[in-house]
């Protein structure tokens, strides 16, 4: 056996297969670093979908105006809406629709909201501000440590395209309802509801 055979590594070669160590490592970090990140996307666009749909079901689920008749029937038991044209003496209008000026709460806090018009108090563009995802959680039940970071817009306009563009403009309104992720993705949901 010869003496050479019985040494180790050199402090050399040591060196040399840390630097190569260490480069192989920053370089397989840098592949997987974006793809963690990534990782983190299709779970906000969840979260982000669970609060548009409670928010969407929650406008859904109000009247089409304030001036609405909530009781559903008249005196003489015929339903009756909003901007409705009578068509005899004997019907009753529950009045002229909201001017699309004036949409937002009519002085209720969220959990008093009666009508779709009053979620316009979620409209930065018209004159609300956005709710954060963890308030707005709290206000439906869920776990607000789920949606920390998030933020809700919903802003409402009239649609008269929506139901044959007949020239009226109370007969349909359109809710943009925008989820805004804490990795600042946008993403925009919308819903209708018809005067009826």
């Amino acid at each position: 056996m010869s003496a050479r055979g019985n040494q180790g590594f050199t402090l050399l070669e040591l060196v040399v297969g840390m630097v190569l160590l260490a480069l192989a490592l920053v370089m397989i970090t840098g592949v997987l670093a974006p793809l963690v990140s990534q990782q983190r996307e299709p779970l906000y666009q969840v979260r982000a979908a669970e609060l548009a749909q409670a928010l969407l079901g929650e406008i859904a689920g109000r009247s089409f105006d304030e001036h609405s008749d909530r009781s559903g029937l008249t005196s003489n038991n015929r339903y009756r809406y909003c901007g409705a044209i009578l068509l005899t003496e004997l019907e009753e209008s529950s009045g002229d629709c909201t001017d699309p000026a004036d949409y937002g709460p009519d002085g209720e806090s969220h959990d008093q909201f009666n009508d779709v018009d009053d979620f316009n108090a979620y409209c930065p563009s018209q004159g609300g501000s956005a709710i954060s995802g963890d308030t707005y959680a709290s206000l439906r039940g869920l776990d607000p440590t789920l949606y920390a970071h998030f933020s809700l817009t919903s802003c409402l306009s009239n649609a008269p395209q929506w139901l044959g563009g007949s020239g009226r403009t109370d007969l349909a309104k359109r809710y943009q309802v925008t989820v805004t992720t804490p990795s600042g993705e946008a993403l925009p949901f919308t819903g209708y509801r018809s005067n009826y």
